[in-house]
């Protein structure tokens, strides 16, 4: 609910609440990928072309999308630090947590398939310094997010609705 106000007050200001700040971790994420995606590109094969910013044809949904692969496919590259959260790639190989970003990309871009990318310069050494998965597009799974999606913004709406009303 927090989000959704400050989604709200964002729009009604027409920028960020924090004026776009960056973390230490969003920075080493910038810095990091295009190294992820040569590597992706080395152990995949695949050509790559950087994308960014895709949204729905009205406008409303969007998602940041790293990188489309030929027609059908894209990618996006992560660059955690955590170590629970390498482990959770690298040794459980479960990308679970990021799954409504995949399928999300997928909804938006209309793309059939997707590749998560767990990049950590660290274990280059060893050979594993991308780890990296395809995932195919569930509809199902993408009809209920944008479900989800929906009653959020209508959330964000009303919100924006009532700072919007002299009688707030």
């Amino acid at each position: 609910m927090d989000y959704a106000f400050r989604l709200a007050v964002e729009r009604i200001g027409g920028k960020p609440l924090d004026n776009g700040f960056e973390t230490w971790q969003m920075r080493r994420e910038h810095e990091l990928e295009p190294e992820a995606r040569m590597e992706h590109e080395i152990q995949t094969g695949l050509m790559v072309t950087q994308v960014g910013l895709v949204k729905t044809d009205d406008g409303v949904f969007g998602a940041s999308a790293d990188v489309f692969i030929g027609e059908d496919g894209g990618a996006e590259y992560k660059c955690f630090l955590a170590p629970e959260k390498l482990r959770s790639f690298h040794i459980d190989n479960d990308a679970s947590e990021i799954m409504d970003q995949v399928q999300g990309c997928m909804w938006i871009t209309g793309r059939k398939w997707w590749h998560i990318g767990m990049y950590c310069p660290d274990l280059k050494v060893v050979g594993r310094q991308l780890w990296w998965k395809e995932f195919q597009r569930d509809d199902d799974y993408i009809e209920k997010l944008e479900e989800d999606l929906c009653q959020f913004k209508l959330l964000v709406d009303g919100y924006e609705a009532k700072l919007r009303s002299k009688a707030a």
